[in-house]
């Protein structure tokens, strides 16, 4: 059996304590890591791009015909694509941050790693989604772009946690709810900090956006890692993050007193 250590903090300890991180250390990190780590993440990033809009090209011919912006079929085809292609894809592309973060490399290819375990991060797209339909529908436009910039960065630990631990679409987004607003001052810096470096990219008509983008997946990374810890074998070079392991991580849960298992 293959001896495991985590690497930086633990799910229990996200969940109980409110231990910060540097948000100047974690893009300082980022930053450097990103140089060496460039050609795999933008490769898959665009790869999943393709496939995207690959997918909902042929579905646009096959339900549609002509596609028109205006057409309520459409819009509907490319909302379905969208959500059924989109999130196992690019939760693969935060695992990837997430093996940067541990020192390990990646390739292009490890894009693919989710496709035959979709249904979590879709589910986990879906609530998120019917969330910001709710708020966007019911708040004052200038309230609700407050409060979807909360959720935004209170759920983002969800698709790493659901990836990670294995955990079911509501408990990864309770845990990453609860882990977030412990040390929510943190997250919104580097996120409001990236959130910068994006709307600067659009004087570069978008080209600095090819090192951002990769960026901001291995900025996440680094937090995950750093809030909730990264299991991986010790005798090998690889994280226990593989939609083909037997190896499962369970999510631990309190017992009658409240208190987490070490």
């Amino acid at each position: 059996m293959k001896e495991q250590q985590r690497v930086g903090g633990s799910l229990e300890r996200a969940l109980q304590d409110n231990h910060q991180f540097n948000p100047v250390d974690v893009l300082k990190e980022a930053f450097n890591t990103t140089k060496s780590t460039f050609a795999s993440i933008v490769g898959a990033v665009v790869l999943a791009l393709a496939v995207f809009f690959v997918v909902l090209l042929l579905a646009l011919q096959l339900f549609v015909g002509a596609p028109d912006i205006e057409d309520s079929r459409t819009v509907m085809v490319v909302m379905l694509v969208q959500t059924l292609v989109v999130p196992p894809l690019f939760a693969a592309v935060h695992v990837m941050g997430m093996m940067h973060a541990v020192g390990k490399r990646t390739q292009v290819s490890d894009v693919f790693r989710f496709v035959r375990q979709p249904f979590n991060f879709i589910l986990i797209a879906l609530i998120t989604q019917i969330i910001n339909q709710l708020v966007a529908g019911v708040l004052p436009t200038i309230l609700s772009l407050a409060v979807l910039g909360f959720v935004a960065v209170t759920l983002s630990m969800a698709v790493p946690l659901a990836a990670e631990y294995r955990l079911s679409p509501i408990e990864a987004i309770r845990c990453s709810f609860i882990a977030v607003i412990k040390r929510f001052a943190s997250f919104l810096l580097v996120y409001a900090i990236m959130f910068a470096l994006f709307l600067l990219g659009l004087f570069t008509f978008g080209l600095a956006w090819i090192f951002i983008v990769p960026m901001f997946y291995n900025v996440k990374g680094i937090m995950y890692r750093d809030v909730f810890g990264i299991a991986i074998d010790s005798d090998a070079d690889d994280m226990q993050i593989n939609s083909e392991s037997t190896h499962q991580p369970q999510a631990q849960k309190p017992d009658d007193n409240g208190r987490w298992d070490a």
